[in-house]
């Protein structure tokens, strides 16, 4: 593990709740740390809250962990990284899927941040 991940971690583990050895590191704190949060309290509580205060524009209910996935492929794409690296790091079963969806072969086609309506760009000054 990293140094810096670690002392991250040890400091979290004086902050928080649940810091026994049998503790989840991010429990739900809703279950009273029984649980692991869901995707969608993550996202809520945490990614959109981030995301605001980052000044990404995004449509309601829009923003989440999948967004990452497609900015992250397309630029990829954009910048001409081996597919086969891309569907590796995509884990997409088949290397047709990769250029498919993200080079517009496919209706779903997306392309860079800012080309597509909907996906979350950074707010610019003055605009």
């Amino acid at each position: 593990m990293h140094p810096l991940l670690a002392a991250d971690l040890l400091a979290w583990r004086q902050e928080t709740l649940y810091a026994s050895d049998e503790d989840l590191v991010f429990p739900s704190l809703r279950a009273k740390g029984t649980k692991p949060p869901a995707a969608n309290m993550l996202v809520a509580d945490y990614l959109r809250v981030a995301a605001k205060k980052a000044g990404v524009v995004a449509p309601p209910r829009t923003f989440g962990f999948h967004t990452f996935r497609r900015t992250l492929a397309s630029v990829l794409v954009k910048l001409k990284v081996d597919p086969k690296l891309v569907q590796e790091m995509l884990r997409h079963q088949n290397l047709k899927t990769t250029p498919e969806v993200y080079e517009g072969g496919d209706r779903r086609q997306a392309r860079c941040p800012g080309d597509v309506p909907g996906v979350a760009v950074p707010r610019q000054e003055g605009r």
